[in-house]
């Protein structure tokens, strides 16, 4: 699931049954849940005391 969705740069993929129904999505940020231990929050907190920006507005632009 993760590499089809980095392949197509996709942010979520559909989710069908056997009649080609929709039945829901998995989207990226459920692949992170799925991929990272249950406890990143906190290890990143611990790597990295500074915060992190929240917006690309904080973001400095590439001249």
């Amino acid at each position: 699931m993760a590499r089809l969705l980095a392949s197509y740069n996709l942010v979520s993929v559909p989710v069908v049954d056997p009649a080609q129904r929709l039945v829901g999505a998995v989207s990226v940020d459920d692949v992170l849940d799925y991929l990272l231990p249950e406890d990143w929050r906190s290890q990143a907190a611990e790597d990295n005391p500074e915060p992190v920006p929240t917006t690309t507005a904080s973001i400095p632009r590439r001249r």
